[in-house]
């Protein structure tokens, strides 16, 4: 109601044209109260207050409500009445005062020759991933019980002292040690969780930089294999469970607590080698290792490193993964018995074979059927089913499959291109994950792929369009191939035969570099190879094919420690080679031959090499040499 002095108001008369009822009024907003030292609040605008409402009043989830939103345009926002002074602004010429990504040009010469480490990327969670932020019920659960396990594990070892909780602020920082839980899911499905500390942020004062943890190398273990296969002996699959635990921390180091405890600001002592801290590899090796060798009487074979002997059984220790090998499992069993008395050992494959002489291991990844006595097949066809679809390249499932992972006379070109950091960094870790994988296939069974993991190896900081493209069609490769195995068939022989097969291609590559190779075996069943790059540019077939017998023959000569270790049979060693030149060359009595050659002091060391260790240097039909698949691309 007006009062009685306000003016006259005009009316509007009675042919003005309807007048459109204005919307209700939204009551103002009283600004919040503002505490001493406290963060100014801010609420969301008008129309974000309208879709807070909106999702309150409605049973859709905030997704579908923002999901697929149409553009707006110039004129929606002017419609919106927003105060903004863009407004007349084309779309174009917003855009366009937007900050922009700086490009960059990547270099192929400085990106192809620096020096790197692939890693395959672990799919791990961490704590709030796993548990808390965790939408699926069951993983969730799983995941809890896991965590659990864990800490009581902990607990029951006695990693840290439970007696008494310290003030961080009277501990030295340098020896508090960050921890993190890592969770993850086995290839059968079951949850698991490691409770480490962070060595990456652990500082140097606290270990020895020296101090080295060993494992058994991929030879040593592909030997004892092949040993077994030929012997008919058995294999028995063991694990060790918190092997690092059992392992006494010598340092005095402190970890924050785990989140369970609920103690913000304490730490804990350290009693045992926690996995990650630095020196828990070496620690847990030398403690296993003492054990082993007075309590188990074994000896450790020399120069190869977790390997150890006696005159019944050979052991391959990687961590606290064991390969055991017996002519009769009442021995294995009877090492089972010695090490449950110290440690927590599982049997993961006691190695008795079933009815038809069959046996099916999971070794360090390998997936192996053994048949007793007669064939060993080697594949990662489950593992590769797996992994393969993770890694952001779209599969083929059906059609021609592909016969070799790049067309023969491929050639990466060498140009510059730009890109921008964000999208450098993001195709480099994508390379990374698929050479990590490739690599680790080629070197456990699968040589024929070794030559073009090693070429895109060399480009994984180069990620160019064709670089990236036959990423993927290594990983097509890898899953039109991946039911291929390497297959193993005993032999009767009398003696061992341990056999290197080297090649080489010269000037086959970029900047007329070379590639060599070889491949090794015993009694015709392939245990390794490997394929490189010559550091230097060769001259001449001979120098390159001198290459390969160079990197070759210290191989050879490191198995003449290892296979009477594990072996009853006499064993004879032999290099061979397609190059009758090279032969010749290396043979030769001629000094004359050796000092007008560049590579003269390179074979002169091979000849005094294979005189001292009585090598056999024989040649090779070049149709029969297999280390071909090594220096050049497959055919199709």
């Amino acid at each position: 109601t007006l009062p009685e002095d306000h003016p006259p108001v005009e009316t509007l008369p009675e042919d003005h044209p309807p007048v459109e009822t204005l919307p209700e009024a939204r009551p103002p907003v009283d600004p919040p109260k503002q505490a001493a030292n406290s963060a100014v609040q801010i609420l969301p605008s008008v129309g974000g207050r309208d879709k807070i409402d909106a999702m309150r009043n409605s049973n859709v989830s905030s997704l579908e409500i923002f999901s697929n939103r149409p553009k707006r345009t110039i004129r929606d926002r002017m419609n919106e009445n927003y105060n903004r002074k863009d407004l007349g602004k084309t779309d174009s010429e917003y855009d366009a005062e937007l900050p922009q990504r700086q490009k960059q040009r990547v270099k192929y010469i400085k990106a192809v020759n620096r020096l790197f480490n692939v890693k395959a990327k672990s799919p791990s969670l961490s704590y709030h991933e796993a548990i808390t932020h965790n939408r699926s019920a069951k993983d969730r659960e799983g995941y809890i019980k896991a965590y659990q396990k864990e800490i009581t594990q902990l607990e029951k070892m006695f990693t840290w002292d439970t007696k008494r909780l310290y003030d961080a602020k009277d501990i030295n920082k340098t020896q508090i040690i960050n921890s993190m839980f890592i969770f993850t899911t086995k290839r059968d499905g079951t949850k698991k969780c490691r409770f480490v500390a962070r060595g990456d942020q652990q500082h140097p004062s606290t270990y020895d930089p020296d101090a080295t943890s060993n494992t058994v190398h991929q030879y040593a273990l592909m030997s004892a294999l092949a040993e077994a296969l030929d012997a008919k002996k058995y294999v028995t699959q063991l694990d060790i469970s918190s092997a690092y635990l059992y392992a006494d921390l010598t340092e005095d180091l402190y970890i924050r607590t785990p989140p369970h405890m609920s103690k913000h600001g304490k730490v804990l002592k350290l009693q045992k080698s926690l996995y990650g801290l630095k020196q828990s590899g070496s620690n847990w090796y030398q403690t296993i290792r003492q054990y082993l060798v007075d309590e188990c009487n074994l000896k450790e074979v020399l120069g190869w490193s977790c390997v150890f002997k006696n005159n019944d059984i050979t052991v391959c220790l990687f961590v606290d993964d064991m390969v055991v090998t017996s002519k009769s499992l009442k021995y294995s069993q009877e090492f089972i018995a010695k090490l449950r008395s110290k440690y927590d050992t599982k049997v993961v494959n006691p190695g008795k074979p079933d009815d038809q002489g069959n046996i099916c291991y999971d070794i360090l990844g390998l997936e192996i059927e053994y048949n007793f006595g007669n064939t060993m097949e080697i594949g990662m066809e489950k593992s590769l089913e797996s992994k393969l679809p993770d890694l952001d390249v779209p599969l083929t499932y059906t059609g021609q499959k592909l016969k070799a992972p790049a067309q023969p006379g491929t050639i990466i070109e060498d140009k510059n291109y730009t890109t921008d950091e964000e999208e450098y960094k993001r195709d480099v870790k994508w390379l990374q994950r698929i050479i990590g994988l490739a690599s680790y296939v080629a070197q456990k069974y699968r040589y024929d792929i070794l030559f073009y993991v090693n070429i895109l190896a060399k480009h994984t900081l180069y990620p160019s369009k064709q670089v990236k493209q036959l990423a993927r069609q290594m990983v097509q490769y890898l899953w039109d191939t991946r039911s291929k195995r390497l297959c193993w068939n005993r032999s009767e022989s009398k003696i061992n035969n341990v056999e290197a097969i080297t090649d080489a291609s010269f000037s086959n590559l970029s900047n007329y570099g070379s590639q060599t190779g070889y491949l090794m075996s015993i009694n015709g069943k392939f245990i390794g190879g490997a394929s490189k790059r010559t550091t230097l540019t060769c001259t001449s077939s001979t120098e390159s094919e001198i290459c390969a017998v160079s990197s070759a023959v210290p191989i050879v000569n490191s198995m003449r420690l290892l296979m009477p270790e594990i072996s009853n049979k006499k064993t004879q060693y032999e290099v061979k080679c397609d190059s009758m030149s090279t032969i010749s060359t290396i043979t030769s009595e001629e000094d004359k031959k050796f000092r007008n050659r560049f590579f003269g002091t390179k074979a002169i060391r091979i000849k005094e090499e294979i005189k001292y260790f009585d090598l056999k240097f024989n040649y090779i039909n070049t149709e029969l040499n297999t280390a071909d698949i090594l220096t050049k691309a497959l055919s199709y």
